[in-house]
């Protein structure tokens, strides 16, 4: 039951997902991306690995693979937003994330090592609002303002957007530092991008 829940999730999935062994070698996909890999494009398989069609994003992907496979708590920034074009010249970006080693991944995904999720970079990514609601209490006010400020909106360009007074973004603004243990606007940034999924 466990592995049908998970084969499903993933298939629902829009963006590609490969889980791939700790030697990039591909042991499942989803729909998504089995047809980016027989249109070979922006994936393709070599020899059963995961690539891509530069040499230099292959490395950078099948290094973040082996990191995630032997020290998944190291692989940081390194597997995440690896940047790949497709043909057409549409933006993507790939993204490993390390498959916990546990007795549900053995039992349910085998040997993959890593999940990697290809997906559009056109647009900046959504902020889970859910889970900013439930650890730092912001209200969908606070929560726009945090996006836009990480999207990189001054206060003023915040206030014409969304049609308040530049003092009340300024209030918002103090909220979100306060409930999140900010100081800066990058440290905002930071927090960002650590929340953002890639799905």
């Amino acid at each position: 039951m466990e592995a049908n829940t998970f084969a499903a999730t993933v298939e629902a999935l829009t963006v590609g997902v490969v889980l791939a062994d700790e030697d990039s070698k591909i042991v499942h996909t989803n729909a998504a991306a089995a047809a980016m890999l027989a249109a070979g494009d922006p994936i393709v398989a070599r020899h059963g690995r995961i690539a891509v069609q530069s040499a230099a994003s292959t490395a950078t992907l099948q290094s973040a693979v082996a990191q995630a496979a032997k020290d998944e708590a190291t692989l940081g920034q390194k597997g995440i937003g690896i940047p790949i074009p497709r043909q057409s010249g549409e933006p993507l970006v790939v993204h490993v994330l390390p498959l916990r080693r546990s007795h549900t991944r053995s039992g349910l995904i085998q040997s993959a090592a890593a999940a990697v999720f290809v997906t559009s970079a056109s647009g900046p990514p959504r902020l889970p609002h859910d889970a900013l609601n439930q650890l730092y209490d912001l209200t969908p006010a606070e929560i726009r303002i945090f996006e836009l400020i990480c999207e990189g909106h001054t206060r003023d360009a915040i206030s014409a957007l969304l049609g308040v007074s530049v003092s009340t973004v300024k209030s918002h603004l103090i909220h979100v530092f306060e409930k999140t243990g900010c100081r800066r606007q990058v440290d905002l940034v930071r927090l960002a991008k650590w929340l953002t999924f890639p799905v």
